[in-house]
Order: C-alpha cells, then sequence, then structure tokens
C-alpha cells in the first residue's frame, strides 16, 4: 500500500529484482498524480490499482519520469484500468503513442506542481517538484551504481553535469529517488542530507569520468574492458557495487575531452 511521506506524497514500492522501483502519488489542490507505473502488467493490477484502491483515489495524471521499462512497462496496462488518465511526460514518441502531453521544462499543469527536465540518465529524464514541501521525485535522474542484476548509469554525461547543477542551485528539502540503489539510496531528507547526495552524484559521475579519461590516455578504447577495469578498481572499497554498463564509459569515451569537473565537451 501507498506510504505517506509528506502531506502531499505517497510512496508505493514495486517489487524489482532484489530492490524495489517507486511508484509514487502526489496530491495538490485537489489533483492527484501518479508518479511511473512499474515495470510488468501484474505491477498494476495487482499493486498500483489496490493501492489507488486503498486510498479511494483515481488520479488525474500519470508522469512518467522516463520510459525505461521499470518506470513505464506497466503503461498500457494502466490505460486499461484507468481510461480517463492523462499522460504527461518528456517523451514525444509515448506521447504521441497514448495521447499524452509533452511537457516542456517547467511546466506547471497543475498549481503547486512543477516538471522538470533533467536528462543525462537518459534524455528524457524528468522529475516533479513540488513547491509546498520543497521536495522533488526523480526517478533515475540521480541514480548511479544500480545493482547487480541491473547496472545502472549515465548515458548523457555533459547533460546529467548541467542537471546536478540545477538541482544544486535549487532549495531543496527533500529528494525522493526510485530505487535503492547502493551506494545512495532513495531518500534525502533535509537540505544537509540532500546536499551530501548531490555532492555524492557529482564525486560518483566524476570518478566515472576519470577513470574513463585514465584508461583512453592509457590506449584502452574498449568500453567492456574499461567497465570491468572501473569495477575491479572500486569493488575493493564497495563490495556490493555493481559493474556500471559499459555504454556509459561509452558515452563519456566519446566526448573524451571532458576535462574533470569541466564542460569542455565539442560543440
Amino acid at each position: 500500500m501507498f506510504k505517506k511521506l509528506t502531506s502531499d506524497i505517497y510512496k508505493l514500492d514495486i517489487p524489482f529484482y532484489t530492490v524495489t522501483t517507486s511508484s509514487f502519488l502526489v496530491i495538490s489542490n485537489g489533483k492527484s498524480v501518479l508518479v511511473d507505473c512499474g515495470t510488468y502488467k501484474s505491477d498494476v493490477e495487482e499493486i498500483i490499482i489496490p493501492a489507488l484502491n486503498d486510498l479511494k483515489i483515481q488520479p488525474d495524471y500519470i508522469f512518467l519520469t522516463h520510459s525505461h521499462d521499470d518506470h513505464a512497462g506497466g503503461l498500457e496496462t494502466l490505460f486499461k484500468n484507468l481510461p480517463n488518465i492523462k499522460l504527461i511526460c518528456f517523451n514525444k514518441a509515448l506521447c504521441e503513442k497514448f495521447g499524452g502531453k509533452l511537457l516542456k521544462n517547467g511546466d506547471e499543469p497543475i498549481e503547486g506542481i512543477s516538471f522538470l527536465s533533467l536528462p543525462g540518465h537518459s534524455f528524457d529524464s524528468g522529475a516533479l517538484w513540488l513547491k509546498n514541501s520543497a521536495s522533488i521525485i526523480t526517478g533515475d535522474c540521480l541514480q548511479q551504481w544500480g545493482i547487480k542484476q541491473y547496472g545502472c548509469g549515465v548515458h548523457s554525461p555533459k547533460e546529467y553535469k548541467k542537471s546536478i547543477a540545477r538541482l544544486k542551485a535549487m532549495k531543496i528539502e527533500n529528494i525522493f529517488a526510485a530505487h535503492e540503489y547502493y551506494p545512495l539510496g532513495s531518500v534525502a531528507l533535509g537540505k544537509v542530507a540532500v546536499k551530501e547526495y548531490l555532492d555524492e552524484c557529482e564525486n560518483i559521475y566524476n570518478e566515472i569520468i576519470s577513470f574513463t579519461l585514465k584508461a583512453i590516455k592509457k590506449g584502452i578504447l574498449n568500453n567492456d574492458i574499461i567497465a570491468e577495469g572501473f569495477h575491479k578498481e572500486k569493488i575493493k572499497a564497495h563490495p556490493n557495487m555493481p559493474t556500471i554498463p559499459s555504454s556509459v564509459f561509452g558515452a563519456i569515451a566519446s566526448k573524451s575531452d571532458i576535462l574533470l569537473g569541466k564542460n569542455t565537451d565539442k560543440k
């Protein structure tokens, strides 16, 4: 069932490998938004719908933080169960397919709730911002190492860096992410914890970039080998870390003129 986090945010944990993918319910000014909808048909029919029924709420909107299956896989089933729900997201193809509203950065279709485009993890990653509680629901916008069965990571280094900088400039009280991914987890409560969370996101990102650039300077151009090397080096200090997908290192390698901590990508 949904667990109340703040006066306007509820969280629902949906099993996903050895962790969970969180769906959220946000209520503001008489309107409600469901954030993400699980991976499978069963996630919707056996977990999400009963949890909504328990609260006696039929959401007005479904917001997808991005289009990866563990967040959007249940969309078609959701529409079958809630035919009046309206899709809003930053993915044009999904909006065209399901008749949804393509969001622009900062759109506020509901008073008190705005939507931020935060690409990096994926091109269509976005977050929901609640002004009253200064809370942000980020999906996978910030999440890094993942779990052993399912690596996570950054697929657009330049955009990820910009997204982190934007969030650091905001006065955020709470972060609610989608997974209990190692090592950051899914929650940061209070300004101090939020700063530490965002700093650690940036630190991990910089470690990955630094390692990749050093490998390239040594003439190592195979992304799988770079990924394995990073894992071998870091697992000594972090025994539970997963292998980050080689595509993450490939994204950095394709922009190998990036200097650690600086945006110097070729235009």
